[in-house]
Order: structure tokens, then C-alpha cells, then sequence
């Protein structure tokens, strides 16, 4: 089992290897070295190619390109709940009751949706029925909220 490989990607076919070794005189010599010039080419481009990416990140370090970059809203709308969202919620509802759409206004990153899933998860935790009950009791509330 010591037989050598060829390269990843090259193929030997026994009819070429027939062809190369069989043909006119010095056809297989000029077939060689046309494949050598094409190697050579490649390998020319590939430096090229190395040179110009290099070129190009020295030119993109030594300028100030913050102002292309894009920046990250802050107030991004995100499902996992921080402890501080948390416990603002749960005392906004005593101010603005089941008005889901107003409460996350006030939080900034969580939509209605979010926050019913909060009022109904949370309902015993933070005592959410509770506070509702207390926004109904205000006076001037209406009780169809």
C-alpha cells in the first residue's frame, strides 16, 4: 500500500499517460510545458491577487471608516427579559392597565405582544391581578379595560 497519490484534484487517466508516452516526437515535451506555463499564469494571478488584498486592507486601516459602518438601533425589540423590564412592567400596569400597546412603548423592546405574554406568565408572580385591580379602582377608569 505505498503507492503514491496524485494531487487532490488531478486525475490520471491511462489513455492520456498512453498519448503523452506513444505520440510524435517531443508532442508529450510541448505538452508539458504548455501545462507548466499555465501553472506559472496561475500562480502569478494568485500573487496578484494576494498583493492587491493586502493593498487593500493596509488603505482600509489607515481610513476612518465608523461613519460607513451600521449602526445597531438600541432599542431593538428582544423576547428575553431583563430584571429591570421585568419589574417596570409589572408597576406600569397599575398605570396604564391591560393597555398592552402603551406598556410597550414604555419599555422600548418589547412589542403588545410580548407584553401579554409577560401579563399572563407573570399574572401570580408580580401580583399583576392585583395591580389591575388597582387601576380599575382609580377613579375616572373605565371598566371596560
Amino acid at each position: 500500500r505505498n503507492q503514491s497519490l496524485p494531487p487532490v484534484g488531478m486525475s490520471l487517466k491511462l489513455d492520456d499517460l498512453v498519448v503523452l508516452a506513444t505520440g510524435l516526437p517531443g508532442q508529450g515535451e510541448a505538452m508539458l510545458q504548455g501545462l507548466d506555463r499555465a501553472i506559472a499564469s496561475f500562480k502569478r494571478l494568485v500573487q496578484n491577487n494576494k498583493q492587491l488584498l493586502s493593498s487593500l486592507r493596509r488603505k482600509t486601516r489607515e481610513r476612518d471608516i465608523t461613519d460607513c459602518r451600521v449602526s445597531k438601533p438600541d432599542n431593538l425589540i428582544k423576547s428575553r427579559w431583563t430584571e429591570q423590564e421585568l419589574l417596570l412592567a409589572s408597576q406600569v400596569v397599575k398605570v396604564f392597565g391591560k393597555d398592552f400597546s402603551a406598556i410597550a412603548s414604555i419599555l422600548g423592546t418589547k412589542n403588545a405582544g410580548h407584553v401579554q405574554t409577560f401579563f399572563d406568565t407573570y399574572r401570580v408572580r408580580f401580583g399583576l391581578d392585583a395591580a389591575y385591580q388597582e387601576w380599575l379602582a382609580e377613579p375616572g377608569t373605565p371598566d371596560t379595560k
